[in-house]
């Protein structure tokens, strides 16, 4: 809300961006508050809003939970994806 309504930089942590944080090695965490604090020190605020809604979208479209599609990604592509618990 902060971020799309008001311009505010802000870091949403949804089970996709939790998730995806945890694979891509940015956290280790499961408590959303540590996960985005860690988020936070990796990225600069003016990207926290904008790549949150492309983690979202990447683990609804591509990273899923149980099944994963790996081929079809680009960040594994990109040599970016260290498939941490895949």
């Amino acid at each position: 809300m902060l971020g799309n309504a008001f311009a505010t930089p802000a870091i949403t942590v949804d089970t996709h961006v939790g998730r995806l944080s945890r694979r891509l090695g940015w956290t280790e965490h499961k408590d959303p508050f540590k996960v985005e604090k860690d988020i936070a020190s990796l990225w600069d605020p003016t990207r926290w809003t904008d790549g949150c809604h492309r983690l979202i979208e990447h683990g609804r479209a591509v990273c899923h939970a149980r099944s994963p599609r790996c081929e079809q990604c680009l960040l594994l592509a990109a040599g970016l994806c260290p498939q941490v618990g895949v």
